[in-house]
């Protein structure tokens, strides 16, 4: 069998994509834990389905207000961030 490369189109990324990172919005935070010496969380995203995937700290820079709702519900489990210790 033999495929002739001439036949297809090369794709490339649009430019509008290429060094953008997607936002996800955080509806709750599931749990968390610590990995390795370092904090992650579980979450669930808005308007997304279950996502069971651990996320570094560093992911909800811009959810600490969900961050400190969790900790606030959940005392017992690891954290919070020192950023919300303040």
């Amino acid at each position: 069998m033999t495929f002739d490369w001439k036949d297809k189109e090369t794709v490339t990324p649009s430019e509008e994509r290429i060094g953008e990172t997607d936002e996800w919005e955080v509806d709750k935070i599931l749990d968390a834990r610590t990995y390795y010496r370092k904090l992650q969380y579980r979450v669930q995203w808005l308007g997304h389905d279950l996502d069971l995937t651990w996320y570094p700290t560093g992911n909800f820079k811009y959810a600490l207000a969900k961050l400190q709702e969790f900790h606030d519900q959940y005392p017992s489990n690891p954290g919070p961030p020192l950023r919300l210790q303040e």
